[in-house]
Parts: C-alpha cells; structure tokens; sequence
C-alpha cells in the first residue's frame, strides 16, 4: 500500500536528512555516486544535507537547473556538492529543485553549509541565523536554509539544520535554539519540518535534546514512528565530539510540528541500508502528509 502511494504528494511523504561531510571523505567521489544511486532508487520528496562544501577559490557557475537563490550573496560554484548531486540525478532522469547556503569556512578552505532538494518546485527559499557569531571565517557561524513547497492549505516548509553544542561557551545550543523558536513563530502556521544535525545526543537527558522537546514545539519524528531501529547516527568519533567519551549517538533527527502518523523513522548509508557514505549515517522517514 505505502509503495504505492510513495509519490502522491498530498498523502505520504518520504523524507532524508544527512550530514554529507561532503569532499572530506576518502573516496568521496565513490560515495557521491552512491548517494545519487540511493535518491534515485528512492526518490525522496525532501533531501535536507548538511555540511555541503565548495572550494573557496573554486570558480562560480551560471544558469544551474532547479536552483532557488535563498540569499542573494550566495554564490554556487562549480564543485558544489549539492550541485554536482542535483546534476548526476539529472543525468538519470530525477530532477530535483534546491537551495543552498555557506554558513562559514570549513577546514580553512570549504564554503561549508546546507542544501535542501525537493522533487516538486520550490515556491520560496529562505535562510538565517541561528548563531550569535557571524564571522564567515569562525566554524560556530551557523545558518539555516529553508524552502517553501506549495502555495494552498497543504503547504509546507522544510529546513535543513545544523546546531552547535550543548555547552559552547561563546554559542551554545540553548541560545541557538531560542533563536529558531522564535523564528519559527513566523511559520507555524503550516507545516514545518527541522532535518539535519543537532549536535545534541538523545541519551542526554538534561541537555538540548531535551530542551527542544519541552518546549513542546516539535516533535521527533523518531519517536513517533511506528516502526524504527536504533536510530543511532554517530558510531565513531567525530569532529565536534573529540575525546567526549561520546562514540555512539543519536544526534541527527526529523522534527515536525504537527501530529500526523510517522509510518518508520530508519537509518540509511549505515553499512546495513546502503553502504557508508559520510562519518554520519542519514536518516530517512515516511510519514502522513
């Protein structure tokens, strides 16, 4: 039944949000080539990606297919990770519309930020931040993107998301989080989703998984869905969580503000369900739209 409804849109919705750790992988062009064989074969309605690097220096492009600017400054250039995924999908005949923004220099040499791909159009793109620091050279500059699909009753927003931590002494997570609720105030309205990287470990109860929850806004998709499987996202260490202690977590979710039944939340490029591809396995949903 839900394989036949997979794509009407308005009924069931298949969602991904991943951490890409994009051109930072060994192999990374292997591993891009399996992320575009998995969207293919699954075609999800909403592709939300995280830590989506172009070289700084790396030359910008023009006229790219489906690309909604959410900023006017932002500039795509042609080794975007976002880009040559959207393009290879093209190229077996799934076109994806999406958005982008840098939120600050990674490695010293990345244009490090998010992307959201949907299948149907786009109507609007957005972006903000969510952090206190805006310095583009300071890795704790954070932003969000986020799009607009559809323009009736059954609209909705998607965001692609990636916090700091907890106990950031300059920016931390609760200050960040504050700043999103507030936000998302202008949009609760509709149906909002937050996919991505929280930097936030479920197990931790009195830190920002915790926090997001009481205050009652959203919803962890994880916890409502009928069927799932550890969910854990995170099995080794990582950068941000050096010498933590903190080897195994759950710390990428799908969150959403409304009540509608979540059929399975599963992780995906765990080794188990499509090979590895980034230093975080993703996290797929599908849910009642």
């Amino acid at each position: 039944m839900f394989g036949i409804l997979l794509n009407l849109w308005g009924y069931i919705m298949k969602l991904l949000t991943l951490n890409t750790h994009s051109w930072l992988e060994d192999k990374s062009d292997l591993k891009l080539q399996i992320l575009v064989d998995a969207i293919y074969k699954e075609k999800f309605d909403i592709v939300a990606l995280q830590e989506v690097n172009q070289l700084v220096k790396s030359k910008p492009v023009n006229n790219i297919y489906g690309y909604v600017q959410c900023d006017d400054n932002v500039i795509i250039k042609k080794d975007n990770f976002a880009l040559a995924l959207v393009q290879k999908l093209k190229e077996k005949g799934l076109n994806y519309f999406w958005s982008y923004i840098p939120s600050h220099i990674g490695y010293g040499i990345y244009d490090e930020g998010l992307a959201i791909l949907s299948l149907r159009k786009i109507d609007k793109a957005t972006q903000f931040y969510i952090s206190k620091i805006r310095d583009y050279k300071n890795f704790k500059t954070r932003r969000i993107v986020g799009v607009k699909i559809g323009n009736n009753e059954k609209a909705k927003w998607f965001f692609s998301v990636h916090m700091g931590w907890w106990n950031d002494k300059e920016d931390p997570f609760q200050k960040q989080w504050d700043v999103v609720e507030e936000y998302m105030k202008n949009y609760l309205s509709e149906e909002v989703y937050l996919m991505g990287d929280f930097n936030s470990p479920s197990d931790l109860g009195d830190e920002g998984y915790s926090y997001i929850l009481n205050k009652g806004t959203f919803k962890d998709t994880y916890n409502i869905a009928k069927f799932k499987d550890s969910g854990e996202t995170v099995k080794k260490e990582i950068d941000g969580w050096r010498n933590s202690g903190k080897k195994s977590m759950r710390i990428d979710y799908i969150l959403k503000n409304n009540i509608n039944p979540v059929e399975y939340s599963k992780t995906i490029f765990d080794g188990k369900n499509y090979p590895g591809v980034s230093d975080h396995f993703g996290v797929t949903i599908l849910c009642d739209d």
